[in-house]
C-alpha cells in the first residue's frame, strides 16, 4: 500500500507541475515565453522520471523477481499523457474567448505540487522506517536462531576449549609445522617411519597429551558473542583444530606402525571427537572444518586397520569406536546458523549507517564467488531508495533460498536414505531457479554455496559407510585369516 501511495503522489506531483506552468503560460502575452513555460511544464516531469525508468529497466534485465519497471514506466507515461491533456485543455479557449488555464490559481497549484512532493517523500520515509524496524526485528531473530542452535554450554570441568587453546598456542609457536613439506600438512600420507615424523611427535609430546585430554572432554565452547552474529566474526581456533586433528592422526599411524594398535584406534576416535568439537558451533565454516577433520580420522582408520590383530578385536566393539563409525556429519544446525549470519547482515543493510559497515564484507564475498559486486547500490545516493524498494525482496528471497536448501539437508539427514543423484537433482533445481529468477540483489551474494556443502555431506556419509565395510572386512580377516574376496 505504501508503494502505491508513493507512485500516486509522484504522478500527482508531475501533473500539478504541468498545470502550474500551463496556468502561468496562459497569463503571459509573449509567445516565446508562453511556449517556454509550456515546454518546461511538459518536459521536466518525464525527464525527471527517465533515469528511474532506465534504472528499473536495467534491474528488470537482471531478471530480479521484484521488478519496479512496470509502475515506474506507468508513472512516466502518465506524466506525458496527463501533461499533454492538461496543456491541450488549459490552452484551449472558452466561449468567452478567454484561455481556460488563465483562471487556474498558480499559487494554489504550486502549493499542491509541493504538498504532493512532500507526500511522496514522506511515504518513502514511512517505508524506510518500516524497513529499519524490520531490520531491528531481524537482528533479534538472528540472535535467537543462533543461540537456539548452539549446543548447551558444558560445565567448566567438561569444557575442552581451554585445553585446545593451550595446544593451539604450542602448535602456532612452531613455525616448522606449517612449512612446505611438513608431515602435519599430509597426515594421512606422510611416511610415519621417517625421522621427520619421529622428531615432530617427540617435539610435541606435551601438545599431544593436551590434545588427548581435550578430545576426551564431552563438550567444547569457545567464548564468542553469539547474540550478535556477523560474517565479520573471527573464528581463529577453527582452522587450528585441523592441526590438532592432524597431529593426533600422525600419532595414531605411528603407534600402529610400532605395533600399538590399541593406542592407534583410541587416537583415531579422538580425531573424530576433535572434528565434532570443531563442528559444535552452528556455522558452515565450523561444519566444513569438522568434516575435513573427520575425513582425516576415516582415512587414518583405513591405514591402521591392517595392523589390527585378534587381541585388538574388542577395540572395534567399544562404544566410542562404534559411535565414531556410526556418526556421519549433518549440516542441519549449520544451515540454520548460517541463515542467522545472513539475516544479521541484511538487518545491517536495513539500518543505515550501520548498513554501510557491511559493504566491505559483501565485496569480499563477491571476490570469493568471482562475481560482480552490487555494493554500489549502498555507495550511491540511491541507497535510501534501495532500502525502500529492493531490500524487503532481498530478505524474502534469502529466506526462500535458505529454506529450500534446509529442506534438502533435512531429507539427507532423515530416514529417507536419499541418494547422491537425488541430492544432485534437487540442488540443481534450486540453482537453476536462482539463475533464471534472481530473488534479490544481495541475497544471491550472501547465500553461501550450499550445493557444495550438501555434496560434501553425502561424500562424508559414503565414507562412513565405506569405513563400516572396512571394519567388517577386518573382522572377517581376523575370523578366517584372510580378507573376503568381495
Amino acid at each position: 500500500m505504501g508503494h502505491f501511495m508513493f507512485f500516486l503522489a509522484v504522478v500527482a506531483a508531475c501533473l500539478l507541475w504541468s498545470a502550474t506552468f500551463v496556468a502561468a503560460a496562459a497569463r503571459t502575452r509573449r509567445t516565446w515565453l508562453r511556449r517556454l513555460l509550456v515546454a518546461v511544464g511538459l518536459v521536466v516531469p518525464p525527464l525527471a522520471l527517465l533515469p528511474w525508468v532506465g534504472l528499473t529497466a536495467g534491474l528488470g534485465l537482471m531478471r530480479l523477481e521484484t521488478n519496479w519497471f512496470a509502475p515506474t514506466v506507468t508513472a512516466f507515461l502518465a506524466a506525458i499523457v496527463g501533461g499533454l491533456w492538461i496543456a491541450l485543455g488549459g490552452l484551449s479557449r472558452e466561449a468567452s474567448g478567454r484561455i481556460a488555464a488563465s483562471a487556474w490559481p498558480i499559487v494554489g497549484l504550486a502549493a499542491m505540487f509541493v504538498m504532493a512532493k512532500a507526500v511522496a517523500f514522506g511515504t518513502l520515509l514511512f517505508i524506510d522506517n518500516a524497513v529499519a524496524a524490520e531490520g531491528r526485528a531481524l537482528r533479534v531473530e538472528a540472535a535467537q536462531l543462533m543461540t537456539a542452535n548452539l549446543p548447551a554450554p558444558p560445565a567448566a570441568e567438561d569444557d575442552a576449549a581451554p585445553i585446545y587453546l593451550r595446544s593451539l598456542k604450542a602448535i602456532e609457536a612452531d613455525a616448522a609445522l606449517q612449512a612446505e613439506g611438513s608431515p602435519l600438512r599430509e597426515p594421512c600420507t606422510a611416511d610415519v617411519a621417517s625421522p621427520a615424523v619421529a622428531d615432530l611427535l617427540a617435539r610435541h609430546a606435551a601438545t599431544l597429551e593436551l590434545a588427548r585430554r581435550a578430545a576426551d572432554k564431552p563438550g567444547c565452547r569457545f567464548v564468542r558473542d553469539w547474540s550478535r552474529p556477523s560474517f565479520e566474526m573471527l573464528l581463529p581456533e577453527i582452522q587450528g583444530m585441523r592441526a590438532v586433528g592432524s597431529l593426533l592422526a600422525l600419532a595414531a599411524r605411528r603407534e600402529a606402525a610400532d605395533g600399538d594398535a590399541a593406542s592407534a584406534i583410541r587416537d583415531i576416535v579422538r580425531v573424530h571427537r576433535v572434528a565434532m568439537h570443531a563442528a559444535a558451533e552452528p556455522t558452515l565454516v565450523s561444519g566444513l572444518v569438522g568434516q575435513a577433520i573427520d575425513t582425516v580420522a576415516l582415512q587414518s582408520l583405513a591405514s591402521v586397520l591392517p595392523a589390527i590383530g585378534k587381541d585388538d578385536l574388542p577395540l572395534l566393539d567399544e562404544d566410542a569406536f562404534r559411535d565414531f563409525l556410526e556418526t556421519p556429519f549433518s549440516y542441519r544446525r549449520h544451515f540454520l546458523g548460517e541463515e542467522a549470519f545472513g539475516l544479521a547482515t541484511l538487518a545491517d543493510l536495513a539500518d543505515d549507517p550501520r548498513g554501510r559497515s557491511t559493504l566491505e564484507v559483501i565485496r569480499r564475498l563477491n571476490q570469493l564467488n568471482d562475481a560482480p559486486s552490487p555494493a554500489f547500490f549502498l555507495d550511491a545516493p540511491t541507497s535510501f531508495l534501495f532500502r525502500c524498494f529492493m531490500l524487503p525482496a532481498d530478505v524474502a528471497g534469502y529466506r526462500d533460498v535458505m529454506r529450500r536448501f534446509q529442506g534438502v539437508a533435512d531429507s539427507v539427514a532423515g530416514p529417507s536414505s536419499k541418494t547422491f543423484a537425488d541430492v544432485e537433482r534437487e540442488t540443481g533445481e534450486i540453482e537453476t531457479m536462482l539463475r533464471d529468477r534472481r530473488v534479490g540483489i544481495f541475497s544471491a551474494t550472501i547465500a553461501p554455496a550450499l550445493s557444495g556443502v550438501l555434496r560434501s555431506e553425502m561424500r562424508g556419509r559414503a565414507m562412513h559407510g565405506a569405513a563400516a565395510v572396512l571394519v567388517a572386512a577386518t573382522r572377517d580377516r581376523l575370523a578366517t585369516g584372510s580378507l573376503p574376496e568381495s
